[in-house]
């Protein structure tokens, strides 16, 4: 079941509902999807555009969210989702990668906890509608001793890879995560390498928002946040509050420590993913990026 988009998504106020886990990751995924194939179709495949078009499109879909039936609780749960971008992110490399994602679990007792999932952000090089001059589809910049530098500095780091390829179908687009030490021991740039990976989306709905496979370091955190004089932690920041026992939100507050001297917010797309089929395929066309 997918829910209707153009009721939920074009009242800023309103909130968008799921029935359970598996269908909020249905609907990341449909999000995520349509995002990518909107960046292919306008010209922006590079990591730096998809990445702010996909956060800034998850921000504009799910600011406010409830979990009728949230499996991993036995209760209704909801969340809040905001999207930043550094202001210095075009100046520095930054120590992390390129996405932060920052998870706050509120707990029914006043308790809360906090911690950070790192993503480095890779696109597929693929000759494909004459998008780039290769022989072959690869990650062209994935970059095994930066992948080193970021898992040194923090633990359960990823990498994300945005893809494309045509299918008997259609042509498919996917979002998939593989933590990056997985890829410092494949050594392979190749797109056979993605079939060690998952959905972003599962990441997302399935792992991050279960507090699972997070850095719970203050100084990481603090860091995230823009508290850390010494440090660029990361170029692109998602903030969610997570309420795992409850379908009322307890205030919009994902701004809340995050020091907008260094962040601001992801400008709005203006796309509606509706107007898209979300099942990850597009019917053929070989000049899909200059005339559909």
């Amino acid at each position: 079941m997918t829910i209707n988009f153009k009721e939920k998504v074009n009242n800023k106020k309103a909130m968008f509902s799921c029935e359970n886990r598996e269908e909020l990751f249905l609907n990341l995924d449909r999000t995520i999807t349509a995002t990518l194939h909107y960046c292919l179709k306008g010209g922006e495949w590079n990591e730096d555009q998809i990445t702010c078009r996909i956060l800034g499109q998850l921000r504009d879909d799910f600011a406010k969210c409830s979990i009728a039936h949230d499996e991993y609780k036995n209760s209704p749960s909801c969340f809040t989702l905001d999207a930043y971008k550094n202001r210095a992110k075009d100046k520095v490399e930054f120590k992390f990668g390129d996405i932060g994602i920052l998870i706050r679990i509120h707990f029914d007792n006043d308790k809360s906890i906090e911690g950070v999932a790192l993503l480095e952000a890779k696109r597929i090089y693929t000759s494909e509608f004459g998008q780039d001059h290769v022989t072959y589809p690869h990650f062209k910049e994935l970059k095994i001793n930066q992948l080193k530098r970021c898992i040194k500095n923090s633990v359960n780091h990823r990498t994300i890879f945005y893809d494309f390829y045509s299918t008997a179908k259609g042509v498919k687009f996917q979002a998939k995560t593989i933590p990056s030490q997985h890829l410092v021991e494949l050594n392979n740039k190749k797109r056979e390498v993605t079939q060690y990976a998952e959905d972003f989306s599962f990441s997302l709905a399935h792992r991050y928002m279960q507090g699972s496979e997070l850095n719970y370091s203050s100084e990481i955190i603090d860091a995230f946040k823009g508290n850390s004089p010494d440090t660029e932690a990361i170029g692109n920041l998602v903030v969610i509050d997570y309420y795992p026992n409850s379908n009322k939100l307890l205030g919009k507050n994902t701004s809340k420590d995050i020091n907008m001297n260094v962040y601001e917010e992801i400008e709005k797309n203006g796309f509606n993913t509706n107007d898209w089929y979300p099942n990850k395929q597009q019917p053929l066309n070989r000049k899909l990026a200059a005339n559909e």
